[in-house]
């Protein structure tokens, strides 16, 4: 190969060689490493101990972005730190963030830590950056010292000495308070360094159902009482400062109010601002639970058993149940139950506390109060509870009676009543009204009678009487006008059962009887009415449609035999009064169908009553529906 054939193929490799050579990336190499030392290998509890931790780069290329993570020591608390580049947050991730170091450079945090508790103190760090790093075994360091003699106690000095410490503390005189008032916060701000604090705001935050009245803020700073904003401006150093502002409540329930420092020039040794998180856990923020008073309160009286018929000289016992709806409690509560005019009270049974029947009032004890002029104190019900007061009283006079129960004082605000007010048509207020009648001389168990071969045998039968003459046995074809058809003689008086009969020999057509009980003096009572039907009645009776919206149909039937001189048609409500009446003379037939307009009619349960030739009588039940 010739000089000059060698020559050109050495060319042409560099040609090729270069774009190789100049694509090629030198990576920037340093090696970062960590030192810990602490200034005493001993330490006493409840003093302090400080730590020094040098971060240094030894190149041979500048370190980027270096990141020394140093977390709070176990068993202690911080007390302050100096670096001589960046910052340490040794309260929220332990980072301390340096930043770029050059080949060769070294900075140094100074730790001082307040010991708590235990019999050693360890203090760790690591050490990371952005560059690659050849040598990693020197990444990581820790320190510890034991428990033994008090260190001494070292300064804090340094490009980081200008830090500050912002406190805040939220406080009422006040854990509960009523519905409708103002209740009024302290809220208090510290300083407790050495450096000025500026630019300093404060948020206090209550909850909906709270309102700002107004905000006293001395001579420092100002309050917004749209937004709940304090902006303090400076705040000096070594120094505090307590502002009042008022609320008005107006919301049951649980309310939390709290306060956080939201912002600041500097930065705080062992806080964040604006972080709270529901719950106060630094010293920039506080927060403050209070209980707002409020309770529905509403009353429901009744009988005891069905409503029944008071006789005079009868026990008869009510049941006031006590309903409180919250959000809260109610306290001091007492339940006006007066004594009834005509009635003597007997007993009185209470779910809570006791009755006392010479106030007739239903309270906690019979205990005076000497914190309330004598009175004897109520009762607290919780939120969503019942409580019951259940009385008898003797029926002595005759006549309509009342028994009204009603919340008498609570002290707690009821958003729809007014304590012992009177108004019933509040909830807290309920009456029973009922009347007293006179002693049946005789009571009647039974009557009650049976169509017999073209008559009526009728019977009845009284469990006790007294002074009673006789019986008068009345008849009627309507209902309406009775005439009498014969008498039975009484037992007089007796306690014993007495069973009578009479046949009434004549029954062509539906019938009504009842009895007349009369007296030795001359005094009578009615008996309820019965109706007997002869044999021949309707076979069949149907409504349709049923239920039925604006038209019914009364279809009914009589024996084949049956010559039908003419039909009634009763139409009842619910509670038995009749709306309508149907009458067709002379039908000749012995089927009918009637047709009734019901459109007017509202929705509800109805009855018809037929009656063939004054002789049937039958009832069925009809829906009405819109």
């Amino acid at each position: 190969m010739t000089n000059s054939f060698k020559a050109l193929c050495f060319a042409r490799t560099i040609f090729f060689c270069i774009p190789l050579l100049l694509s090629v990336k030198v990576f920037s190499q340093s090696d970062v490493s960590v030192t810990l030392t602490a200034n005493s290998p001993t330490f006493a509890q409840y003093d302090y101990l400080t730590f020094y931790v040098v971060v240094k780069n030894n190149g041979p290329n500048t370190a980027t972005s270096v990141v020394c993570n140093v977390p709070q020591p176990a068993g202690s608390a911080n007390s302050c730190n100096v670096t001589t580049v960046g910052f340490w947050r040794n309260y929220d991730t332990g980072d301390w963030t340096i930043g770029d170091l050059t080949s060769g450079q070294t900075v140094t945090l100074q730790a001082t830590v307040y010991t708590l508790s235990g019999t050693v103190i360890t203090m760790s760090a690591s050490v990371s950056s952005t560059s690659a790093d050849p040598q990693s075994n020197n990444n990581n360091a820790s320190q510890t010292s034991t428990i033994g003699t008090a260190a001494a106690y070292v300064n804090c000095t340094g490009t980081n000495a200008g830090l500050v410490n912002l406190g805040v503390t939220l406080t009422s005189s006040h854990t509960e308070i009523n519905y409708g008032l103002t209740e009024s916060f302290v809220l208090t701000l510290s300083n407790t360094t050495s450096n000025n604090a500026t630019n300093v705001k404060v948020q206090l935050s209550i909850p909906t159902g709270m309102t700002f009245q107004t905000a006293n803020v001395g001579n420092l700073g100002s309050f917004d009482l749209a937004t709940g904003i304090w902006t303090v401006g400076t705040m000096s150093a070594n120094s505090s400062h307590q502002i009042t502002v008022n609320t008005l409540v107006s919301k049951g329930g649980n309310l939390k109010c709290y306060a956080q420092v939201t912002a600041c020039d500097q930065q705080d040794s062992n806080s964040s601002p604006n972080n709270y998180a529901g719950t106060a856990v630094e010293d920039d923020e506080s927060d403050f639970n209070i209980l707002c008073l409020y309770a529905d309160l509403s009353m429901q009286a009744a009988f005891k058993t069905p409503t029944p018929v008071v006789k005079l000289g009868d026990n008869v016992t009510f049941i006031a149940t006590l309903t409180n709806s919250g959000p809260t409690r109610a306290d001091g509560v007492k339940i006006r139950s007066y004594l009834p005019y005509g009635m003597q009270f007997v007993s009185a049974t209470t779910s809570i506390g006791i009755y006392d029947s010479s106030l007739g009032v239903w309270i906690l004890s019979d205990t005076p109060d000497p914190n309330n002029f004598g009175n004897k104190p109520g009762f607290t019900i919780q939120a969503n509870t019942t409580q019951t007061l259940e009385i008898t009283f003797k029926a002595i006079q005759l006549g309509s009676v009342t028994y009204d129960v009603e919340v008498r004082s609570d002290d707690v605000p009821d958003p729809n009543s007014t304590p012992s007010n009177f108004v019933l048509s509040e909830n807290d207020e309920s009456q029973v009204v009922f009347t007293v009648n006179a002693a049946a001389p005789v009571e009647l168990m039974s009557f009650s009678g049976q169509e017999a071969n073209g008559g009526t045998d009728l019977t009845w039968v009284t469990a006790s009487e007294t002074n009673n003459g006789y019986f008068d046995i009345e008849k009627s074809i309507d209902g309406q006008v009775f005439e009498s058809i014969g008498s039975v003689n009484g037992a007089g008086t007796s306690d014993k059962t007495q069973t009578y009969f009479f046949r009434d020999e004549t029954l062509t057509q539906l019938s009504y009887y009842r009895l007349i009980q009369v007296d030795l003096n001359g005094t009578s009572t009615k008996s309820n009415i019965i109706s007997v039907v002869p044999k021949k009645s309707i076979t069949e009776i149907s409504i349709y449609p049923n239920p039925a919206k604006n038209t019914i149909a009364v279809s009914c039937s009589l024996p084949v035999d049956s010559k039908v001189a003419n039909y009634k048609l009763y139409f009842y409500n619910s509670v038995g009064v009749i709306i309508k009446t149907e009458t067709v003379e002379n039908a000749g037939y012995n089927t009918f169908v009637n047709t009734q307009d019901i459109s007017a009619l509202p929705a509800g349960n109805y009855f018809v009553r037929v009656i063939a030739n004054g002789m049937s009588d039958v009832i069925q039940r009809f829906i009405i529906t819109h």
